[in-house]
């Protein structure tokens, strides 16, 4: 299929700040800042010291979270960065004006631009995921779009894709596009040109692919597809919450991120089953608003309004392994995994 030249931004799409918050509320696994008073945690040891995250920096860990490193101007100079991922063993930072970079190992390597800017002028990347068919980028307001392998031309996806606020992208063992957004779940099993609504919700966001099924967060609690995305089915109802996902050691842990009701007591549930019984797991995690789940080995890591804690065992307990002095309620440590490497870099949620 011939790439799809991109057309001018329209005026009206120009007023992209207008749309920042619950465009970057869904690249963060659907974040939302609520003015609650977060509880004390009890749960950091006295001689751990609090680390200071300097402007344009990152943190990392090589030993699965047992030390910690500031890696010095680790970023692009000047620079407001909106979101890190991981794709392929590369490390992609998103900034304002639609920039996107790229680092093997950053810190050590130097940053690569991607060229973008002039293909998505005035909007920002909101999302990057790793294809068998190549790169997709979600573009807010402008959906999605797919890299042409071994070039820097990028083909829209979206002449019958009716939903562009796009929180996740996927691809299923037999080659099917999962897209998560604002309106449910979209399948293509034609690369893109045609795209059928099999879950229907008010949003998603979250897909993972595990070997015998998918999963996302829908607004009806976590949705199960058996099928490589063809039917969903509800196999934790929590209505109105924000799960985050992740496949660990024996199972599949499930972090609620926001409720309906602004508890920041927000529990993690385990299934070893595939969904079938949920076995609830929170104790020693009690430290203000949850952000997100990340995995390395044994290890399942959680950034949330203290720093950064570590489990080894699905869930059942944590450690503060990272204490992190954070300016307000709405920073954040936004982390990803390459290799064995973690990877953390200080963010603001929100507008």
């Amino acid at each position: 299929m011939a790439p799809i030249l991109l057309q001018q931004v329209s005026p009206q799409q120009k007023n992209i700040m207008r749309y920042f918050a619950f465009a970057l509320l869904l690249a963060v696994a659907a974040y939302r800042y609520l003015p609650v008073q977060a509880p004390k945690s009890t749960a950091a040891p006295a001689c751990k010291p609090v680390f200071e995250v300097p402007a344009n920096t990152m943190v990392a860990s090589t030993d699965g979270g047992s030390n910690w490193e500031i890696l010095p101007n680790s970023l692009p100079e000047g620079l407001n960065p909106l979101n890190l991922w991981s794709i392929d063993g590369d490390v992609f930072l998103s900034t304002i004006l639609s920039r996107v970079y790229h680092s093997p190992q950053p810190g050590k390597t130097p940053w690569e631009q991607l060229q973008l800017d002039e293909q998505f002028e005035d909007n920002f990347i909101s999302g990057m995921y790793g294809g068998r068919n190549g790169r997709y980028a979600t573009v807010s307001l402008m959906g999605l779009y797919r890299q042409l392998p071994g070039t820097g031309l990028w083909e829209s996806l979206n002449l019958t894709l009716p939903d562009k606020m796009i929180s996740t992208v996927s691809e299923t063992a037999d080659g099917a596009i999962l897209v998560a957004a604002s309106s449910g779940i979209y399948r293509s099993t034609d690369g893109g040109q045609s795209w059928e609504h099999p879950y229907v919700s008010d949003y998603t966001s979250n897909l993972i692919v595990t070997e015998t099924m998918v999963l996302a967060s829908g607004g009806r609690g976590i949705v199960r597809s058996k099928d490589q995305g063809k039917t969903w089915e509800n196999i934790l109802v929590d209505e109105g919450s924000v799960y985050e996902l992740k496949e660990v050691e024996g199972g599949i842990a499930a972090l609620r991120l926001d409720g309906p009701d602004g508890n920041f007591d927000t529990p993690l549930f385990f299934t070893a089953d595939g969904g079938k019984t949920w076995e609830r797991r929170e104790t020693g995690l009690m430290m203000g608003r949850k952000y997100g789940l990340e995995r390395v080995g044994k290890y399942l890591f959680c950034s949330h309004g203290e720093g950064i804690s570590r489990s080894s065992d699905g869930g059942q307990s944590w450690e503060l392994v990272l204490p992190v002095q954070l300016e307000n309620e709405q920073m954040y440590i936004r982390l990803v995994v390459s290799g064995n490497t973690v990877y953390g870099i200080k963010l603001r949620a929100g507008c």
